[in-house]
């Protein structure tokens, strides 16, 4: 993953340890382009329509904050914060949503966070941060874990992070082979 603050993502997705490219993605706040490997297809559209590929609906910037490490939304308004044990737990009202996160009280790392929409089209997303490192005098989880439900389906990612670098200049290669539908 390669990520442009605020303007651009771009991410590789593999399988089998990187052994097999599954597909390719490239994301600005306004669009979602996608190249489907195994299934010889390419995506093109506007990011308020990635809900057609993606299992929920998501926005360039939660995108963004998933990759990063960061809470699942940052607006919204804190209705509760608790110390329970080893972490901070923190409560936060949006709009159509409440988020709850934890905070690992040793480093102040997120060890977790928990997003529920509110509304016809529920969603639960369960982020599980761990295995962080420190790079470029920051503490980046190389390894989470990301349990979806929306609409009655059950969603299961495992992402991990090869390196970590910050405030790098980067390149973002995306093309669609010509013989791709």
């Amino acid at each position: 993953s390669r990520v442009k603050n605020d303007s651009n993502l771009w991410v590789a997705v593999t399988a089998l340890r990187g052994m097999v490219q599954v597909a390719r993605a490239y994301i600005t706040p306004d669009s979602l382009f996608i190249v489907n490997y195994l299934q010889k297809e390419a995506y093109r559209m506007p990011i308020c329509e990635a809900a057609k590929l993606l299992p929920v609906p998501a926005d360039f910037t939660t995108l963004q904050n998933l990759i990063v490490g960061d809470a699942l939304d940052s607006m919204g308004t804190i209705t509760d914060a608790a110390s329970i044990g080893d972490v901070w737990s923190i409560e936060v009202d949006g709009q159509d949503y409440i988020q709850q996160v934890t905070y690992n009280k040793a480093d102040s790392t997120m060890r977790s966070g928990l997003l529920r929409t509110q509304g016809a089209t529920s969603v639960q997303a369960n982020v599980q941060y761990n295995n962080y490192s420190i790079t470029d005098n920051r503490h980046f989880s190389m390894d989470r874990t990301i349990n979806i439900s929306h609409a009655g389906n059950s969603y299961a990612l495992e992402m991990s992070f090869v390196n970590a670098n910050f405030d790098q200049p980067s390149d973002y290669p995306f093309s669609i082979p010509r013989n791709y539908t």
